[in-house]
Parts: C-alpha cells; structure tokens; sequence
C-alpha cells in the first residue's frame, strides 16, 4: 500500500470519526419519566399552555358508552424547579364546551379558535388577558371568525419580518355540505395592540394532503406541519413534515416537504422545539397510526439552519401508557405529556408526566 493511499484512508477514517461524533453530539437524551400533580376529569383532544413558569389546560372531551362530556374548564398549576408541579386550581371557564380547540398564548393574553361542541364545529375566537397571579381574565369573544369552521386544527403565532404578530389556523376538520373534510388551508389573522384579533384571511398556498390533528411549530420565519389524519382510517394517517417560508402579509409562500419523515404515520400526537445546548431540535411524542395503534414513544430531529429536518431517531425512553389527543408543553429542559386517549374500557387519562432532556 502506498503513502498515498495510506495517507487517503487515514482522512476518510478522521472524516467519518468526526462526522460520527458531529452525529452523536447533535442526538437528544431524555431522562426516566416520572409523574406528578394529575389534572382534574380524565380527558382527550384538550390543549395545553405555558407562561413562564405556569401551566393551563383548557377544554377536551370525555366519553363513556355513547354518550360524551365536553370541557370548558381552565386549570392552572405552577411548575417548580424539578419539574414537579403544584396543586391544580380552577380559573375562569371559557363560552362554549368544546374540544380539538386551537389554543396559543401571546403577550398576556389567551386565545381559543376552533373546536367540536355539541352545537358542530366552531370558528369562534375566544381572548382573555392573564391577571399578575396567574389566574385568567373575562373571556372575550372576537367579532371576526374564522372563514372556515374547524376543529382538530393547529394554532401557532408568528411575528413577520415587519413586526407584525399573527395567529395561524392550521388544517383541522369540518363539515362542509354533509361531508366531513379535512382541511389543507391555512388562515392567519393579525394581532393587534390591544390583544384583539383582525378580520381572518385565507393563505393561497395550501398543504399538500387535507389533515387534521398534525402537530406543528414555528422556527427562524418558517411554520412548519408534522403528519396528521385525512378523510380513510389507513391510508391518509401522514408521517410528512412540510414547511414553508411565513410571509410579511402573514400567509406562507409554496410548502415544501422534508427530505426526511417521520419514523412511523401518527396523528393527535405533540411536539415540542428544544434549544438544548442552543441547537434547536424538534420532538414528536405519541399520537396514533390508526386502527388502534397508539404510541408511548419519543422521536426528535434536528433543524438545519435552512429550515430542513434531520434523520428521526428514537429515544429509549417512553412514557407511561400509549395514547393519543394528549397535550404538551416545555418548561427549561423539561417536557410534558397531559392526559389523552389510551385504547381499552379505561379510555381517558388526567396524568401529567415529564422527562429532562440533554445531549448526549
């Protein structure tokens, strides 16, 4: 063997060496999940909030034989410095039980779009502002509605380049004539001053796959969309992640799918964004595949800085019960999961868990 190719295959060992290490690096650890302080009334398709370091659930649904129960409670919990959290408190209940409600939070105030009640599917915007001690203001409802009636959505919150703050209905499910559809559109409404919400618009550019139910989050002026339910049981559960550049307008220009997928098609599962050692990452937890399937796992990839995912890899670590329509938050380094749907005659869960994630 010459020098040369000595010397050759001496670089491509150091290269793959550091490109391993550059791997390892970049891979999440997740501690043991424990549990703490339950929520009251075991319950699915809820929403979770978080302001500093204080935690809200909001609405869901409860079922038992043929008949269900909506929500329209808000409870709120402090979180401690061990992830533990306090004893639950009632606050002020929002108009109108309702679950698969789009819930966001954006500088002291509480916004609800959307939802199933037993009246149909919603497109209401309900606001409050948040009181110094935690507790939520009068509810409020907004004059302008969403074009489309949906619940099952996502609801993210954006700035524009331009400072402008908007909120984005994303996907869900309606009815449309006597048809159930799930929705590929997107529709943004601005943020105003006062915490009141502007005339709602429908984008142009829509996803590629109607679904409800996705996951989704906002990351360095992109929005992005992880999987979901469309209109069979099988075939249009998603395991895609799309994304798109956000607008100065507040809508999105063409959607673009990521290399990679998920490890497995879920919907009613969470994510959260992490900024473990300040590279962000994306974990996915839990959710459904259909027919039954639900998962207790963990997966994450990291954001490139142009806006595309990694690989998915799976962490060891699960939490207790599978399920699916469960909530999530994050708080420093720890990760919550909130109650949701398990399969079996138990059907709903109130616990609260979490992990402290890392890097290895």
């Amino acid at each position: 063997m010459t020098k040369y190719v000595q010397s050759l295959l001496l670089a491509l060992f150091i290269s793959s060496f550091a490109s391993l290490q550059t791997t390892r690096a970049e891979q999440l650890s997740f501690s043991d999940w424990q549990s703490t302080t339950p929520f009251d009334g075991s319950r699915t398709s809820h929403a979770a909030a978080l302001v500093n370091n204080r935690l809200y659930v909001l609405g869901g649904l409860f079922a038992s034989g043929d008949t269900f129960s909506l929500y329209n409670d808000v409870q709120t919990a402090i979180i401690g410095n061990d992830g533990t959290i306090s004893p639950w408190q009632k606050t002020a209940s929002f108009p109108e039980p309702r679950s698969g409600l789009g819930v966001a939070v954006h500088k002291g105030f509480i916004y609800i779009v959307g939802g199933f009640s037993k009246q149909g599917t919603l497109a209401d915007v309900q606001y409050a502002n948040l009181q110094p001690d935690g507790m939520v203001g009068s509810w409020n409802a907004s004059p302008n509605r969403l074009n489309t009636p949906r619940s099952n959505l996502a609801l993210e919150v954006f700035v524009t380049k331009s400072g402008e703050n908007y909120l984005a209905a994303i996907a869900g499910v309606g009815e449309v004539g006597k048809d159930t559809v799930h929705f590929d559109g997107i529709e943004v409404a601005q943020i105003r001053g006062d915490g009141s919400i502007g005339q709602w618009k429908t984008c142009p550019f829509h996803l590629k796959g109607g679904r409800s139910a996705p996951a989704s989050f906002v990351l360095n002026g992109f929005l992005y969309v992880v999987g979901g339910w469309g209109d069979l049981i099988i075939e249009d559960v998603f395991n895609d992640i799309q994304y798109a550049p956000i607008r100065d307008d507040g809508c999105l220009d063409p959607w673009l799918t990521n290399e990679t997928r998920l490890n497995l098609p879920l919907y009613g599962h969470t994510s959260t964004l992490t900024l473990v050692a300040g590279s962000p990452s994306i974990v996915v937890l839990g959710g459904n595949a259909g027919q039954g399937n639900y998962f207790n796992n963990v997966q994450f990839a990291s954001v490139g800085a142009g806006g595309a995912l990694g690989r998915f890899r799976f962490d060891k670590h699960q939490f207790r019960t599978p399920r699916w329509g469960h909530a999530t938050v994050r708080y420093n380094d720890f990760v919550y999961v909130l109650g949701g749907a398990q399969r079996g005659n138990e059907g709903y869960l109130n616990d609260v868990q979490f992990t402290v994630v890392g890097r290895q």
